[in-house]
């Protein structure tokens, strides 16, 4: 396994990534920690059954993944 960037140094392993919509039925994915926080986003934002609000830090911020979230409800 890589040694990627992580808190405090080098890490190597996964991140959980979550969403939900108004079904409270959480959506996850675990990815490499070296993906992208938009990319697990995006992917999560096609698989969400139902519509919400979208709350995330400065990691998810992008003008593509707000036109996404908008498109999806």
């Amino acid at each position: 396994m890589r040694r990627l960037r992580g808190a405090g140094g080098n890490d190597r392993g996964y991140k959980l990534h979550t969403i939900y919509g108004n079904s409270n039925r959480p959506t996850l994915t675990v990815l490499p920690l070296d993906v992208d926080e938009r990319v697990a986003a995006a992917e999560l934002i096609d698989r969400l059954p139902t519509s919400g609000y979208l709350l995330a830090d400065a990691f998810y911020d992008s003008g593509p993944l707000y036109d996404q979230a908008a498109a999806a409800g």
